[in-house]
């Protein structure tokens, strides 16, 4: 990943042309390509698309009381370092999701909670109640 500065360096030691960083930045934004914080998410490959497809469809005529049993989980992730050290990328609008786009995080708490019809979880005892 390079950024405007990074790019204007290159190009001055490769060709012996120095233009400045908002030359760079201008010039990638006339082609499509914009300066973008990349998406941090776990990498999906084929099969978990089809693995999700493939329960969204075996669930899709479920009643109302069949759901009402499924307990439902969700987690956010905050990340233990500064957000002003993310890096940016060039990257073309609509394709925030490709996989060359996408940046695993590392260091993140996770928080865990779940619901459910009659039920709730309290993440830090991690037991269940009956509401």
């Amino acid at each position: 990943m390079s950024t405007a500065s990074d790019l204007s360096c290159q190009l001055s030691s490769a060709t012996g042309t120095t233009v400045s960083r908002q030359t760079v930045y201008r010039r990638l934004g006339y082609i499509g390509l914009f300066a973008r914080r990349p998406v941090r998410c776990v990498p999906r490959t084929a099969t978990h698309c089809r693995l999700r497809l493939a329960w969204s469809r075996e669930h899709a005529l479920w009643t109302p009381q069949q759901w009402s049993c499924v307990m439902f989980s969700d987690e956010s992730r905050f990340s233990l370092q500064s957000d002003s050290r993310r890096p940016f990328i060039w990257r073309a609008p609509g394709t925030r999701y490709h996989q060359e786009n996408a940046v695993n995080d590392t260091v993140t708490v996770v928080q865990d909670g779940s619901f459910g019809e009659e039920l709730f979880l309290v993440p830090e005892l991690t037991c269940m109640f009956r509401v």
